[in-house]
């Protein structure tokens, strides 16, 4: 790694020790939270903003992207993958990717990439985001070195710019304490001490974010999203698992991991709409949760998805059980941004079917 990509930026230590924990054991939160300074606004006479990508070829990337072209601004995406061909005749495509993987060392070749082209904003999603994948007790190493080290090199790159970014930093869900069934809708404000590892590396890396913008002087917002889900999501994730069994089906049965589900949904299109809100009129230093602010029952969705797609199929549950998820309470972002979710699940899944239907 050559110093030329940290101009004035010190080493910090591992992010472990900007945690601390309440005498009760059961919460943990950033030791140094952000403290906003003046004269760091982040305004324009139109927002047409130059955006660098993290991650931009996953799921909430390609949206993301999308999104961002529809509405006039100029795009440069990061990520160990190239287009994916279902993608081509989109504008996506046309869309340069720098190739980069997070968890390894910044090159030259990505400071000088970056630096050319000058962003406005940043927006940090790689991540290894599916929590099975983090580990079971502990975060793995390759979780550690995508989601935590990974976010500190991009929060190292924003610094080295000439004119540092705007940060938007995704965090999820998962940092939040358990929840009970009776209290299940979350603010901003609400305790955090994650149950999986894949929180906890989440966690952790917003508080480098913290860490960073304190440091360094660089405008930082940071997503709490909660589950979001559309049309090209990958198998491994509950609507999408259950939308590719409905129409690939091979035997007269749908598998899932348990139909008592209490979870927050939101399509993933109307996410994208609130990240770009943010960029342009989100508080630097602050936390907005990011969900549909509804909770849904896992039975319900399944009457919803049988009803859009019958017949209707025997379900087998592999883990029988309640789950309780977070809701989200959306007040803040919808105050602060005018941002509200417009797409209602029947439609997610009326698309997702069609997608799916058409592979």
């Amino acid at each position: 790694m050559k110093n030329s990509c940290f101009r004035g930026v010190a080493n910090r230590p591992c992010c472990d020790l900007y945690f601390t924990e309440e005498a009760d054991g059961n919460r943990l939160h950033p030791a140094r939270p952000f403290i906003p300074r003046a004269g760091l606004p982040f305004s324009r006479k139109e927002f047409v903003v130059k955006v660098f990508i993290t991650g931009i070829t996953g799921f909430v990337g390609s949206y993301l992207a999308e999104h961002l072209i529809q509405q006039g601004d100029t795009v440069l995406g990061a990520d160990l993958d190239p287009w994916s061909p279902a993608l081509a005749s989109t504008p996506v495509a046309k869309v340069e990717v720098v190739p980069w993987d997070i968890a390894g060392n910044i090159t030259e070749t990505i400071c000088d990439r970056v630096a050319d082209f000058e962003p406005d904003a940043i927006v940090h999603l790689a991540a290894i985001s599916i929590p099975a994948d983090c580990g079971v007790e502990e975060p793995t190493p390759e979780a550690l070195a995508t989601n935590v080290d990974g976010t500190r090199a991009v929060m190292h790159l924003a610094a080295s710019l000439p004119s540092p970014p705007r940060v938007l930093f995704v965090s999820s869900m998962h940092v939040y304490a358990n929840v009970k069934p009776l209290a299940s809708v979350v603010d901003e404000h609400s305790p955090v001490n994650p149950i999986s590892p894949y929180g906890l590396t989440k966690l952790r890396g917003e508080n480098i974010i913290h860490e960073a913008a304190n440091e360094d002087g660089i405008e930082a917002v940071i997503v709490r999203a909660f589950q979001h889900s559309g049309p090209r999501q990958g198998p491994r994730l509950m609507l999408a698992d259950w939308v590719k069994q409905v129409i690939h089906h091979k035997s007269n049965l749908l598998k899932l991991r348990r139909r008592e589900v209490r979870t927050d949904i939101t399509d993933v299109r109307d996410i994208v709409r609130a990240y770009r809100l943010l960029l342009e009129k989100g508080t630097p230093g602050a936390t907005y949760n990011v969900g549909s602010g509804v909770l849904q029952r896992g039975e319900d969705i399944l009457d919803l998805l049988f009803e859009v797609r019958p017949p209707r199929l025997p379900v087998e549950e592999l883990s029988p059980g309640e789950q309780w998820r977070p809701v989200a309470d959306i007040t803040k972002i919808m105050k602060e941004t005018g941002w509200s979710p417009r797409i209602p699940l029947r439609n997610t899944l009326t698309d997702m079917i069609e997608w799916e239907s058409r592979k």
